[in-house]
């Protein structure tokens, strides 16, 4: 039955060879790349030698030549390894090492239902599609002022730095309605060794803010992979900016984390597509590669295995994955940022309002201001200058900032405690305590660098439940171990029983009652 039904399904690939699906249609300009199928193989098979096709032990030769067969009348192109992991050991356990993608220049959703016969052979079979990246709410220029913009410092106008209450694109902003860069300098601005890799369209290697900001990236995009600057989008460049501008040279804005360093990792091309393999490429090999902070400013509608596993593999690696959420506000939370893994990002206004574009939902982590932000921008039109842009893209980067100075204060923290600090100690936002709209709140760094000092701290018998060392125990200590027992970690386990069960919410909340002796 299986293999009647694998030769209509090649019959269909017959009939449709001469005419173009919808997919296809959509993806036929030569600026997308080519659509593949993404497929893990069941532990043994591997690619044919110098063909197209896929063979292994347990696989009977009847399949083996009827895959072939397939992939060659749908016209396959090449079949590769999709993601190459240096940690082989968890690749193995994941499954990562078992992704190939088959190359097809079009119709690469029916050929997949073919593959999806071969069950000796595949674990998946997902056909990832081109996507023009939805990369935020484009603002112009500043009126007036793009000749200037160079030469003149411009940090009156980084209201999500500090807002003392300035007029924003003719909205008075509320003094306070930001994430405290001042007062976070005060605890560090970062280290060297510290990397934040930006996925994103590439890098300006000419803007004055970043040069000497930036560590070896990569292009997956193409076979060039040392391109990585972006003289065509500049959404990377933007993002950047935000992140580790140069501080204190006369010029422009300034990073929140200007003493970190930023990695390039080009998954975007000049023409504005990706692809999820390229996400997945990027994750690994960022992590790989030594970004301790994954900023990913993109989204897609849905996830493959292989992304699922390549950002498991960063989690694991104990990097802190940033994505933004989305700049619809009636779509749900867009991946990767909707996965467990990540911090989902929405963006805030100058008032301290959620704004309205923002992808809102229960994974929702945080948010960050996102609305009228200055940053840096390099295109041929504009090289080497400075506009104002809109969208969740941009609240992602000052959470990247934010856990790049985390890290930096605190090496010994792991990436889920970096997430927690970022997370509870948020400026509350509409209904109290976590909610749909804002997640925990308005992105609040000095309050994390605080208790980053501190956390985690070893539990005192005398205080158990003063999980942040300050002597009392209050409402902070609580969203620590509700975050902690959501989360499914030590912290949470109130009872040490390995178990997190209503009786570890009883017990914290009776030692939070007795409170400190």
């Amino acid at each position: 039955m299986r293999w009647s039904t694998s030769a209509r399904l090649l019959s269909g690939l017959a009939i449709l060879s001469g005419c173009q699906v919808a997919v296809g249609q959509a993806l036929s300009t030569p600026e997308a790349p080519q659509p593949r199928i993404i497929v893990r193989v069941r532990p043994g098979v591997v690619a044919l030698s110098g063909q197209v096709g896929f063979t292994g032990p347990g696989v009977s030769s009847r399949q083996v030549d009827a895959c072939a067969r397939a992939l060659e009348s749908s016209h396959a192109l090449s079949v590769r390894r999709a993601v190459q992991a240096l940690d082989s050991e968890l690749a193995a356990r994941i499954g990562l090492d078992r992704y190939y993608a088959v190359e097809v220049p079009d119709e690469a959703r029916l050929l997949a239902q073919v593959l999806t016969e071969f069950d000796e052979m595949f674990e998946v079979v997902e056909v990832d599609v081109p996507v023009q990246a939805a990369l935020g709410l484009n603002s112009p220029p500043p009126e007036g002022t793009a000749d200037a913009l160079v030469n003149d410092p411009m940090f009156d106008q980084q209201w999500s730095l500090e807002n003392t209450g300035q007029l924003i694109r003719g909205v008075w902003g509320t003094p306070g309605a930001d994430v405290g860069a001042f007062a976070a300098w005060t605890y560090t601005r970062g280290r060297h060794d510290v990397v934040v890799a930006v996925l994103d369209s590439g890098i300006s290697l000419s803007h004055p803010e970043l040069v000497g900001q930036l560590v070896e990236g990569i292009n997956l995009t193409s076979t060039n992979a040392a391109d990585v600057d972006d003289p065509w989008v500049s959404h990377g460049t933007f993002i950047s900016g935000i992140i580790a501008a140069r501080q204190g040279n006369q010029e422009g804005i300034s990073g929140l984390a200007p003493g970190c360093r930023i990695m390039p990792v080009r998954i975007i091309n000049r023409f504005n597509w990706t692809l999820e393999q390229w996400l997945a490429q990027g994750v690994v090999w960022a992590t790989d590669h030594g970004a301790s902070v994954l900023n990913i400013s993109l989204g897609f509608p849905s996830a493959t295995a292989m992304q699922r596993d390549a950002i498991r593999y960063a989690f694991e690696r104990d990097v802190v994955i940033c994505a933004s959420s989305g700049n619809i506000a009636t779509d749900p939370i867009g991946f990767p940022a909707r996965l467990d893994e990540t911090i989902a990002v929405g963006a805030t206004d100058n008032r301290d309002g959620v704004t309205s574009f923002t992808s809102t939902g229960p994974a929702l982590t945080l948010c960050a201001p996102g609305r009228d932000i200055i940053s840096t921008w390099d295109t041929g039109s504009t090289p080497d200058t400075y506009v104002v842009q809109s969208g969740t893209s941009f609240a992602v980067p000052h959470v990247a900032a934010a856990a790049a100075l985390v890290r930096s204060l605190n090496p010994r923290l792991t990436g889920p405690q970096v997430r927690r600090v970022l997370s509870v100690t948020c400026r509350d936002l509409g209904s109290p305590g976590r909610d749909h709209q804002s997640g925990w709140g308005r992105l609040d760094v000095p309050a994390a660098l605080e208790l980053a000092l501190s956390y985690p701290v070893g539990v005192d018998a005398t205080c158990a439940s003063d999980f942040n060392g300050d002597g009392h125990v209050d409402f902070l200590d609580l969203q620590i171990f509700l975050e902690a027992f959501a989360d499914g970690e030590r912290l949470g386990d109130w009872n040490n029983d390995g178990l997190f069960t209503f009786h570890d919410i009883l017990g914290y909340l009776t030692a939070y009652e007795r409170g400190c002796p």
